[in-house]
């Protein structure tokens, strides 16, 4: 398979995962088509469309497939992050498999402690399945996280919304955290604009 060939079949794959009402199942055989390739296959991030696929069939509530396609991606050759491991344990949420997933969820925390994404994916894939306990536990180390490693404030706002609904969820107000959270913002907004007016200082 030549070069245009591979374009024009992710062209494809593209179409198919992106358009109105999303065709997986011509997405999966183009993918396959592409896989098939020795010379993509030898190419570093090989699961990418894989990857894509499982987000895709998520999309539409069919997790069971959306879990067994990323493990394929993962298998093939899956690189970068957000780790394909946390969709996984967010598809098995859905499905009824909380105590594996709270175990996936746990062993990669302990890979990467100060992975800043993986405390939100968890925090959004429990709110997800209105686990609210479990998505406050994990926003809270993420937001105290990213206080501590001076995220970019966009992050630390990202978490404080993520957390202040499972907050309220549980009849909660916004606490100490929040109000810490709004203060980082608060000054990393008026040195981001001190910058802009005085890009010399």
């Amino acid at each position: 398979m030549d070069t245009e060939q591979k374009q024009n079949l992710m062209g494809k794959i593209y179409h198919c995962l992106t358009m109105d009402n999303p065709d997986c199942a011509t997405a999966a055989q183009l993918i396959d088509q592409l896989l098939s390739d020795p010379e993509y296959r030898a190419q570093e991030g090989t699961g990418f469309w894989l990857a894509e696929l499982s987000r895709c069939l998520a999309a539409q509530g069919r997790y069971v497939e959306a879990a067994a396609t990323m493990e394929r991606a993962i298998q093939v050759g899956l690189t970068g992050l957000p780790d394909g491991r946390a969709d996984i344990a967010a598809y098995w949420l859905h499905i009824g498999r909380a105590k594996e997933a709270g175990e996936l969820f746990a062993a990669l925390r302990d890979e990467m402690p100060e992975a800043v994404w993986l405390y939100q994916s968890a925090g959004m894939a429990y709110q997800a399945v209105d686990r609210h306990e479990e998505a406050l536990r994990w926003l809270t180390l993420g937001l105290r996280l990213a206080l501590r490693l001076e995220e970019p404030d966009e992050i630390v706002v990202q978490l404080s919304r993520l957390r202040r609904v499972s907050l309220a969820k549980l009849g909660f107000e916004a606490d100490k955290l929040e109000h810490e959270a709004d203060i980082y913002v608060t000054a990393h907004e008026a040195f981001a604009n001190e910058v802009v007016e005085n890009p010399w200082r």
